[in-house]
């Protein structure tokens, strides 16, 4: 708001009677009135006197998300697995939907597209009650690169995107087995089914500073090659402090740590059996 036409600094002692005191004073500069007509001075009160008596704007609200309020602590750690998994090489042409108008006949092939930013986006709007529901859409993306990309189907079928949609699935299921503990301490207990996943995509290697045993998502080192926590690539389990990854219910698919069965962690044959 300014002052009106021909207003100038300095309060004029009659115009400033005439007027409700809080008038006097607008956007935080005195102004005067001289100079006005009657017909105008009344017509500015008026005014004045108006918007004295409109009650406060209401206080803008942000929009509610349907599904939900604040970020869950489920939906936070399967928000930072998918976002890693986003970055991967694999990962890049699933990130966005396709482009149809480029792609004619993908609707042929595919009913019900999904890409990596519409999970996410259900992520945060915490739509995700399970991590199993989360790896279900990630698998449904893979069959609908599988359905589009195989030999003879999709006019631009390329059956190297099949194989980034397996390896994508993968690494999202990597990202999930090593959040064993956190997913398990909002479930109130031990998660078979995420421990064995575990052991099924992540291979096992015990430490030579502190003998505790990790699950690692990289390609183990060669024999003879020294290991310790620090050189982990998982910095969350990157310290001999860290606690011990193995505690006796993983089944047969621990096999596999270095130096073969034989360097399984202590006790996982009695678990498997």
């Amino acid at each position: 708001a300014g002052a009106p036409p021909g207003a100038a600094p300095g309060q004029g002692p009659s115009a400033a009677a005439a007027l409700p005191p809080a008038l006097a004073t607008i956007s935080g500069t005195k102004v005067s009135f001289k100079g006005l007509s009657q017909a105008d001075l009344e017509a500015f009160k008026r005014k004045a006197e108006e918007l004295e008596e409109s009650p406060p704007p209401a206080k803008r609200q942000r929009p509610s998300r349907p599904g939900g309020g604040k970020s869950s602590k489920l939906s936070t750690l399967l928000k930072r697995a998918l976002q890693r998994v986003m970055k991967e090489r694999c990962a890049k042409e699933f990130v966005k939907p396709v482009n149809e108008d480029v792609i004619v006949d993908y609707s042929q092939f595919v009913k019900d597209p999904l890409c990596l930013e519409d999970i996410l986006e259900g992520v945060k709007k915490n739509l995700y009650k399970t991590w199993q529901s989360l790896l279900a859409d990630a698998e449904r993306i893979k069959q609908n690169a599988q359905a589009y990309n195989a030999v003879g189907a999709g006019m631009y079928a390329e059956p190297l995107v099949a194989v980034n949609a397996d390896s994508m699935v993968i690494k999202l299921k990597q990202e999930l087995a090593l959040a064993v503990r956190e997913l398990e301490a909002l479930g109130g207990g031990k998660d078979l089914e995420l421990r064995q996943l575990r052991g099924a995509v992540l291979n096992w290697i015990c430490c030579e500073a502190c003998g505790k045993w990790r699950a690692v998502s990289f390609k183990l080192p060669g024999e003879g090659e020294r290991w310790v926590c620090h050189m982990n690539t998982d910095k969350r389990n990157a310290s001999c402090n860290d606690p011990d990854h193995f505690d006796g219910v993983e089944d047969d698919a621990l096999d596999g740590g270095r130096g073969g069965p034989a360097s399984r962690p202590p006790g996982a044959a009695a678990a498997a059996s």
